[in-house]
């Protein structure tokens, strides 16, 4: 998904002592709709609240949900909890100074975004144009970026797994990861129906016509391996010493205790996401400025493919299935399951 045009309100919030004024080292970096005050926004967190919440700053961006988790990620390191960072004022400059290099650049992306808005579901007319210079240029932009994201990503994932490595057979590690033994209810196996009772399900079924095509690069997806080698066998290494089952029984011990070692992987982790985040938008901005040289075009020779063309899908009102034939309804459930889920903290709550 790209970038969409929402307007809103970005704000940084502190908290100071009713009694002493004394404010302390923590700020809130979060977002509201544009119809919506940041004021209203302060009276939710004042409410309850034994210390007094008041904005330093407050910028409207074009696109508020993406600034607002560029900075999220940028400042992850600093993150103790939600939305509060340990961060002094300079940093808190700094971070202001970045929302609104972000929001200028893609205010100057504004015309190729809301264009690739328009015409993903507008039928291309059947050509594919040669490329111009400034096109090829682009081509070789997006290549080298999706190249740095890759390499971006995997980074991340290697601290990822070296945590999940650390972790041994625990659930989760105080402070770094959360363990869910999560239980899938029975639901409704619609292939199994299909498979036995196919005419019943015909019944139920409408088909419907609509426009869509993937855009594709003229380039192949640059692989890791193809990347940097040292980096991708460090992750297989990782996998391979990590207990790697889904189920919740095979982690009998208590949530780990941190080890220096563990904070310093978990530091890493945290401090790899604002460059990972980085080059998604990156790489956004430039899938958009590709789509609208793209226009009604199939594509552009040495550049991408995007053909848009009609297409069937069938929908199946289920609902009213199950209420007319319960029976082959509850003949055919799925079984419930458990399954271990993980998720590394985005924040450091600990000193």
């Amino acid at each position: 998904m790209g970038i969409a045009l929402t307007p809103g309100w970005l704000y940084f919030l502190r908290d100071r002592d009713f009694r002493s004024g004394q404010v302390s080292n923590y700020v809130k970096i979060g977002l509201t709709k544009f119809d919506r005050p940041v004021e209203d926004r302060i009276y939710d967190h004042q409410t309850g609240n034994a210390r007094e919440v008041y904005s330093v700053y407050e910028m409207q961006v074009i696109a508020v949900s993406t600034t607002e988790n560029y900075l999220h990620h940028v400042w992850a390191p600093y993150r103790v909890h939600g939305e509060w960072f340990k961060m002094d004022d300079d940093q808190v400059a700094a971070a202001i100074r970045q929302a609104e290099t972000l929001n200028q650049l893609i205010e100057s992306h504004r015309p190729q975004i809301e264009l690739a808005t328009t015409i993903y579901n507008v039928l291309s007319n059947g050509k594919t144009k040669k490329a111009s210079k400034d096109e090829l240029e682009l081509a070789f932009d997006w290549l080298e970026t999706k190249k740095k994201h890759v390499l971006a990503k995997n980074n991340a994932s290697l601290f990822a797994h070296r945590l999940r490595r650390l972790m041994g057979d625990c659930r989760g590690i105080e402070g770094v990861i959360d363990f869910q033994d999560k239980l899938t209810v029975s639901t409704l196996d619609k292939k199994k129906i299909k498979e036995k009772h196919p005419d019943i399900v015909k019944q139920y079924t409408t088909t419907n016509t609509s426009i869509s095509g993937t855009l594709k690069p003229e380039y192949t997806n640059p692989l890791l391996k193809g990347l940097d080698e040292n980096l991708a066998k460090q992750i297989k290494d990782e996998k391979d010493l990590q207990i790697s089952s889904s189920d919740p029984d095979d982690f009998s011990n208590d949530s780990a205790t941190r080890t220096p070692e563990i904070e310093q992987v978990h530091s890493d982790y945290l401090g790899s996401l604002g460059r990972t985040r980085e080059l998604k938008i990156e790489l956004d901005l430039i899938v958009d400025r590709v789509k609208a040289n793209c226009g009604l075009n199939d594509g552009i020779e040495g550049l991408c493919a995007w053909k848009r063309e009609e297409s069937e899908s069938e929908k199946t009102d289920w609902k009213q299935l199950v209420e007319d034939h319960s029976k082959i309804a509850e003949a055919n459930m799925t079984d419930e399951k458990r399954t271990a889920a993980f998720k590394i903290k985005p924040y450091r709550p600990y000193p």
